[in-house]
């Protein structure tokens, strides 16, 4: 009997098919890490995120008037102002104390509400009036803001900058004719792209001239932290701005810091993106305009514990930002703009058309 079993395995060992079973078995293997990896929740979330994205650039009438889901709400108090520069960002330990934010785990859906009217505010030593007049702007969006000011501010506010600046549109809170933002663009590389804001394509700063509008959010410099050194961006960031005050002299442009990322992000880290903002904020500060203004947009987003992106602000990626995001992110740069004479230099704008 032993020689029979040993017959029978030095003939099956000599065959070919245990090699191909085993090869076989391993691709399987392979083939199952591979999906495995490719289908994690991180990577779904992304995925999901980037093709919302894709979709509304392409269709900005379909998510203009889709209403997303607000997952909270948010009372802000200013305490102290945005623009205020942290005593050391190369620290560890960065201050966030620009709002006392107070948060209500509510669900809530925003309204779309068509802009037909301009709020105008009226302050005496007893009381605050709202008055309505009426404008020519008739843009339909997701209304954002407690501010009293809120759709004035928002009628008229024009982004520009990268696919983080996109999502405002994406999203549903500017028009299509107010987006001047497009995936990947970057300082050094903003002289390549085109923008349809008036029936043809034309470059950044010619949109800006086409759109001639009284504010703009700038919100450029996630995809130049490894082009430039933190001064040399925040110079060029000073001459865009100065560019598109060229163009149209009565705007106000408020220059958005650079917003946080996740704490285990791949593509940067955090305390790269706070030398760069305080570099930003020193030099636009130091030009001395009350017609260009540094708001600190990574303080509203950043967890107060971690510094790095909050949980509930991240899109997926851990980079780009959940559309509930830009709705908070307005909110306080309306509230800010309260604190300047933003509303002042916007209605010498409306009065004399440049």
């Amino acid at each position: 009997m032993k020689n029979i079993f040993k017959d029978f395995y030095g003939r099956f060992n000599k065959s070919p098919v245990i090699p191909t079973i085993a090869i076989a078995g391993l691709v399987c293997l392979i083939s199952l890490a591979v999906i495995t990896i490719s289908k994690s929740p991180e990577r779904k979330a992304a995925d999901k995120m980037t093709a919302l994205r894709l979709a509304a650039i392409s269709s900005p009438q379909t998510i203009t008037t889709s209403v997303p889901e607000i997952l909270k709400d948010y009372e802000i108090t200013e305490t102290s102002p945005v623009q205020s520069i942290p005593e050391d960002l190369n620290k560890e330990t960065y201050r966030n104390s620009d709002f006392n934010i107070t948060y209500h785990e509510s669900t809530s859906v925003s309204e779309i509400t068509t802009a037909t009217n301009t709020e105008t505010v009226t302050t005496s030593s007893s009381e605050t009036t709202t008055t309505n007049t009426p404008h020519s702007y008739d843009y339909s969006y997701i209304s954002a803001g407690d501010s009293p000011n809120s759709s004035f501010y928002q009628d008229r506010l024009t982004v520009i900058g990268d696919s983080i600046a996109s999502g405002f549109n994406a999203y549903g809170y500017i028009p299509y004719e107010h987006n001047i933002a497009q995936s990947s663009l970057s300082l050094w590389n903003m002289e390549s792209f085109t923008f349809d804001v008036g029936g043809y394509y034309m470059g950044l700063l010619d949109a800006v001239d086409a759109v001639n509008s009284p504010l703009y959010y700038v919100s450029i410099g996630m995809n130049d932290i490894y082009a430039y050194t933190s001064y040399d961006y925040a110079s060029a960031m000073v001459n865009l701005v100065q560019r598109i005050l060229e163009r149209v002299p009565t705007a106000t442009i408020v220059v958005g810091a650079i917003t946080p990322v996740s704490e285990y992000n791949y593509y940067t880290d955090n305390a790269s993106i706070r030398e760069f903002n305080y570099a930003l904020q020193t030099s636009i500060e130091s030009i001395g305009s009350n017609q260009i203004l540094f708001f600190d947009a990574y303080s509203v987003l950043a967890d107060p514990y971690t510094l790095a992106l909050n949980y509930d602000s991240s899109g997926g990626d851990g980079l780009h930002l959940s559309g509930s995001s830009y709705e908070y992110v307005l909110k306080c740069l309306f509230n800010f703009l309260d604190s300047t004479n933003a509303k002042s230099q916007i209605d010498i704008h409306d009065t004399t058309g440049y």
